[in-house]
């Protein structure tokens, strides 16, 4: 549900300096922070890597010297460790699970990121989320919009997707008015980041004709697409569509007005 900003640096930046299955974990973790210590700006994506894949190797020494690392890096308040330790608080990755204390270090994140955009909007939409699902938070679904809409605007594709669904009418709680053409809006925000239940839901708002501008046949071509690819939404949404389009082609048979 949330995406890690450096999830998928840790095998490129380590694989030619360290073998992880060797040695001490704990070792590793006091080099890279004292390398981090001597030039914050040099090691910092370094340490921080480490850290991360630390935590997601299978031995519990080695995750628990991961979760210590990117402690201390927040400590000396690296927002991208900020961001990753509350995640680990939220999902009770290797630490107790603290939506309190995630909640903080969000906070903090979110008040003084200036330069990264993708980080500052990744904070945002875990911040949406407490909101949403009440994690440590009251559940307010008109503020968790709110910070979805704010995070989309960032760039942030699951923020995007986020906020389609509630203008998509797919929160049954909340109360507000459907607006499909909103919601095709933030769908095609983060289809064009490759989401694949964005990129169904914008398909059924075109091949439904729900929207402004829509093209049912674009949306149809996308929806086999996305259903050879297994997803369900899709595969069903097809033969409804199909007996609608038959339905209507009866009707004009009939010299009925199309429906």
């Amino acid at each position: 549900m949330r995406k890690n900003p450096l999830r998928k640096t840790p095998a490129e930046c380590l694989s030619e300096t360290i073998d992880l299955t060797k040695g001490d974990p704990r070792e590793h973790a006091r080099h890279a922070l004292a390398l981090w210590r001597e030039n914050p700006d040099v090691h910092e994506d370094y340490a921080l890597a480490l850290a991360l894949a630390l935590k997601d190797q299978p031995s519990q020494p080695a995750r628990a010297a991961g979760q210590d690392l990117l402690a201390q890096l927040a400590q000396r308040c690296s927002n991208v460790a900020l961001y990753n330790l509350a995640i680990s608080k939220l999902t009770g990755d290797n630490t107790p699970v603290d939506p309190d204390g995630a909640n903080t270090l969000l906070e903090r994140v979110i008040a003084t990121e200036q330069e990264d955009r993708t980080l500052l909007s990744l904070a945002i939409n875990a911040m949406a989320d407490t909101f949403f699902f009440g994690w440590g938070k009251p559940l307010e679904l008109a503020r968790a919009l709110k910070l979805y809409q704010r995070a989309a605007a960032l760039g942030c594709d699951e923020a995007a997707y986020n906020a389609g669904l509630f203008y998509h009418g797919k929160i049954q709680a909340w109360p507000g008015a459907l607006d499909y053409n909103k919601a095709a809006h933030y769908y095609a925000i983060a289809a064009a980041a490759g989401h694949n239940f964005a990129i169904t839901n914008l398909a059924l708002l075109h091949a439904g004709e729900m929207i402004d501008g829509a093209d049912p046949e674009y949306g149809e071509r996308v929806l086999r697409m996305q259903a050879a690819e297994g997803d369900q939404e899709a595969a069903k949404a097809l033969p409804i569509l199909a007996a609608a389009r038959a339905a209507n082609d009866r009707q004009v048979a009939e010299g009925k007005p199309a429906a």
